[in-house]
């Protein structure tokens, strides 16, 4: 993307364009951690696959891509392509669980204990 894309506003601009997933070669830990807040999973294929990819929408703009994280699989027509995607990233998708925030607001009580513990927040006193 070029200058300051691991900054949030390059994937926060991605998913307001309506992208729902990202397939590359590889990504930068920041912008794929910004990507991930945001609900959009960044998966690698091979240099190859990604042209192959490519090849199958120029020839077809109007191709679907469907993406199975469970059998980390991504299709178009009729390709499909291995994806790779961390596993604790691939189960936070799966479960739902990606939404950091979502997680403190669904539990309160939970979140204020832990909060309560952190000595950092209660001035490292007993």
């Amino acid at each position: 993307f070029g200058s300051g894309s691991s900054r949030e506003h390059a994937p926060q601009a991605l998913m307001r364009w309506g992208i729902k997933a990202i397939v590359g070669e590889s990504f930068g830990e920041i912008f794929f951690g910004n990507s991930l807040i945001l609900g959009i999973p960044c998966l690698v294929l091979r240099e190859a696959e990604i042209v192959q990819l490519q090849n199958i929408t120029t020839e077809d703009h109007n191709a679907e891509i469907a993406i199975n994280l469970e059998n980390r699989m991504l299709s178009v027509d009729e390709v499909s392509f291995p994806v790779r995607i961390p596993e604790p990233v691939r189960e936070s998708f799966i479960t739902g669980r990606w939404d950091a925030l979502g997680e403190l607001l669904h539990a309160p009580e939970a979140t204020r204990k832990v909060h309560d513990r952190l000595p950092y927040i209660n001035g490292f006193c007993g």
